[in-house]
């Protein structure tokens, strides 16, 4: 990525010292030289297709006109287009004139701090992605033989170096910030030095990856991880000669081929962001390019398995990536012997409270570690997706199972945590208490009744709840989860408060076609009655459900911290319900 030869040299030494690299000193600078790799030639084609439609006007332009990010991975496509030996764009004379206007645009949208708005005002992170791309784009265009560029150059340069201004002082918001922020100014240092860049990142670094015992960083989200976390850790790592980093980032890679299902998809039940929810689905393609520099660099078998497989079924999806590969040509060296991804494993990560299950093209998860009893509530950068089972066969794909208890409207059950009771059953288990609060003592009393405000687990009100004797009314709700020969069964059990209705929703992924559960309900549920079987059909892959329980009128109550903003927690899909009322035992077949 742009390295002078000695530190290429270094960086491969001192690689030697704590991974399997076989590499030789000069490999990464002299793969250039050699035949085209077929990945990147492929790339080259699928951009170069972009670009001649996007030229050509065939591509509908952004509504609200582009933004400075967009604008950034378009001069580093062109870029990298201009520079290719194997684009039909090497040195096209219709790309310095689009390569200056863009920048120019860049220009016009800088604040005078040199950020960018991005919905966040003067934000340094929302710079650092731009900058990232920008700043490689400068890496490539250096390597072009003098053709019109100079103008283009100082253009870039300016909004670059007025760029580090803001970024060598700003702060985040979010711990994935730091790394992009990070990359941006290693990416800066390289090609415009400045000795205060690698101070900042210093800084930041100093705080120490936020990475846990299992390979997951402290947002636990596969997007931010995939998208920026460890791309970010990466090129500081290989620009900024700090081969430590790697460790967090093979870890993860781990970490996530084993949350990761046979279509691609990256399991997100566990995660603190946006995308925990059930609909906003991450692929394993985000994680290309470091699954492509470990492969080379630890010479791993599985992640060779895992690029092959990328780049076999997502090229399309992986065109963007295609400047890193020009940029270090030897990210796209042979691949070591390819091994096989992860596909049959029972892993249990006990620090998320997630447990996968992988067997071919069946697999599962089992989720007990939300954020929700921490009493924070709902809120960005915390877990609280109530499904706790997820289940697919082929095609065939349970999304979600979820319960919701009619308890003092205190929402979904949502487990405390996640137990292992056998080799292959785990315990899911919630204690909910609700109180009746009885009259203050005589010193905590008021004649002019003006309490402090106080919480009492629903709501807010001046009644010093925390002073009040309490009488209290319990529901423990417990799921057992158990893998058996066919499948899994999910043993429910209510104790505690009598007559509590329960309602069990099972979500089915929109595209397949759901029998045996004609009965329907007066809210216009369908629900699965006592003794029915319920089967999920796509192409010849079938998932099966029963036996129903039916006592009373289905009711999935999100609780009181959702219903007052009018919130919705309902899953989008194929669901089905059973309903039933404390104290009660039953048990699901999952087939």
């Amino acid at each position: 990525m742009n390295l002078p030869p000695s530190s290429r040299r270094q960086f491969l030494q001192t690689s030697l010292s704590l991974t399997t690299l076989s590499l030789v000193p000069g490999t990464l600078r002299a793969q250039s030289a050699h035949v085209t790799p077929d990945i990147v030639r492929r790339l080259t084609a699928l951009l170069d297709d972009r670009i001649r439609a996007r030229l050509d006007g065939a591509t509908e332009p952004e509504r609200r006109g582009p933004s400075h990010r967009s604008l950034g991975r378009w001069f580093v496509a062109l870029s990298s287009a201009y520079v290719n030996p194997d684009s039909v764009f090497r040195q096209d004379p219709r790309l310095p004139p689009e390569l200056l206007r863009t920048a120019q645009r860049l220009a016009a949208l800088q604040t005078a701090d040199g950020t960018f708005n991005a919905g966040n005002i003067e934000s340094p992170p929302d710079t650092a992605f731009a900058i990232t791309d920008l700043a490689q784009a400068l890496a490539l265009l250096r390597r072009a033989p003098e053709s019109g560029l100079a103008e283009v150059v100082a253009a870039l340069t300016a909004v670059l170096q007025r760029s580090g201004e803001g970024l060598v002082v700003g702060g985040v918001h979010t711990p994935n910030h730091r790394w992009e922020i990070c990359a941006a100014l290693t990416r800066l240092h390289a090609v415009l030095p400045d000795a205060r860049y690698p101070r900042r990142v210093e800084e930041w670094l100093a705080e120490g990856i936020d990475i846990d015992a299992e390979g997951q960083y402290a947002e636990r989200s596969p997007n931010y991880s995939g998208e920026v976390v460890n791309p970010s850790l990466l090129t500081v790592a290989l620009v900024g000669n700090r081969p430590a980093l790697l460790e967090a980032i093979r870890r993860n890679l781990d970490l996530t081929l084993h949350q990761t299902e046979p279509n691609g998809e990256v399991e997100t039940v566990a995660s603190r962001r946006q995308d925990q929810a059930p609909s906003f689905r991450r692929p394993i393609w985000l994680f290309y390019v470091p699954l492509r520099a470990l492969a080379l660099i630890d010479r791993n078998p599985t992640f060779a398995a895992a690029v092959e497989w990328i780049e076999r079924d997502f090229t399309s999806d992986i065109v963007d990536t295609l400047p890193d590969l020009l940029d270090m040509p030897g990210l796209a060296a042979p691949l070591p012997a390819v091994g096989e991804v992860p596909s049959s494993y029972v892993r249990h990560f006990p620090v998320s409270h997630v447990v996968r299950v992988r067997e071919g093209t069946m697999s599962a998860t089992v989720f007990g570690g939300t954020d929700w009893h921490l009493g924070l509530g709902a809120l960005s950068g915390l877990s609280t997706n109530p499904t706790f089972f997820k289940f697919r066969r082929g095609a065939a794909i349970l999304d979600s199972i979820r319960m919701s208890p009619s308890f003092f409207r205190m929402g979904h059950f949502r487990s405390q945590g996640l137990t292992v009771t056998g080799p292959h059953s785990w315990l899911l288990r919630q204690e909910a208490a609700a109180a009746y609060h009885h009259p203050l003592p005589p010193a905590a009393r008021r004649a002019d009744g003006d309490y402090a405000m106080s919480f009492d687990g629903r709501f807010y009100s001046k009644m010093a709840f925390g002073e009040r004797p309490k009488q209290w009314k319990r529901l423990i709700t417990e799921v057992e989860v158990r893998r058996v020969d066919s499948g899994f069964d999910l043993e429910f059990r209510c104790s505690g408060q009598e007559g509590v209705p329960v309602t069990i929703e099972v979500c089915f992924r929109t595209g397949g076609v759901l029998t045996g559960t004609e009965k329907t309900s007066r809210t216009g549920l369908r629900l699965l009655g006592a003794g029915e079987r319920a089967t999920y059909r796509v192409g010849s892959d079938t998932i099966s459900v029963g036996p129903g329980l039916t006592v009373g009128e289905p009711s999935m109550d999100a609780g009181e911290r959702y219903a007052w903003h009018q919130g919705s927690l309902t899953i989008e899909g194929e669901r089905v319900y059973l309903t039933a009322r404390s104290p009660f035992q039953h048990t699901l077949q999952i087939r």
